[in-house]
């Protein structure tokens, strides 16, 4: 495989989306690559973009009217992705030079490939190794039209699809190497007051994905198309 679309969902994120970006170019090199950028109803964002534009040359942004949560932006994303190959990847995080060649190679005999990263927290030095990271992975789109796309959750819907996946017998390939380099912020998701991890918006998704883990019963959820423009 020689194309990929690398899919990035962003909200409120002017300060580190510019090192992201960067970083996807970087290990794209080489590669037939589109890069879909989402904005998830944020103003600010829109605004920084358009400022920064020579970052953003070369990828396709788009600006949704209001906000919908990042797997419903990926939905979406994923509906314009032209390339058989897709990377997930989240706009705080930076991309290691050899994720994109790896993941490729990889896909060329599997379908759905996990990787390894490390972890650090923004402003300090300390580096942990972490296994595994539901929300950035590679994939054939493919699997998508096969089994269905994300649910419309604010949170948690990526462990959903996973689980989903195992329902019928549809596991990645591990890739024991760090591909990445994830930063945790104060406004990281899964530290969000109102849906970070403990949260009862966590706990009544990660009961219904119980629920249908021990009932085997996955249904394809349905697409929320939304309005959005191109800004980029």
């Amino acid at each position: 495989m020689n194309s990929v679309t690398v899919i990035i969902p962003v909200f409120s994120n002017t300060k580190f989306i510019n090192e992201c970006i960067n970083s996807v170019k970087e290990s794209a090199k080489g590669f037939n690559c589109q890069i879909l950028v989402g904005v998830d109803g944020c103003e600010v964002t829109e605004k920084h973009i358009i400022k920064n534009k020579d970052v953003f040359s070369g990828c396709e942004v788009y600006v949704f009217n209001r906000n919908i949560g990042c797997y419903s932006v990926r939905n979406n994303l994923l509906a314009m992705a032209k390339h058989e190959a897709v990377i997930f990847f989240d706009s705080d995080d930076i991309m290691g030079v050899d994720l994109v060649k790896t993941c490729l190679s990889e896909l060329e005999n599997s379908d759905f490939v996990v990787f390894d990263f490390e972890q650090f927290e923004d402003g300090k030095d300390k580096v942990t190794y972490e296994k595994d990271a539901h929300g950035c992975f590679a994939c054939k789109k493919s699997l998508f039209e096969t089994y269905g796309y994300y649910e419309s959750w604010i949170c948690g819907a990526d462990t959903e699809f996973r689980e989903r996946l195992s329902s019928f017998n549809v596991y990645p390939k591990h890739i024991e190497k760090a591909l990445f380099r994830r930063r945790m912020h104060r406004k990281n998701l899964t530290r969000s007051p109102k849906y970070g991890m403990g949260t009862a918006q966590r706990e009544y998704h990660r009961h219904t994905i119980e629920s249908r883990v021990k009932s085997r019963i996955f249904t394809k959820p349905i697409i929320e198309y939304s309005t959005c423009k191109r800004i980029a």
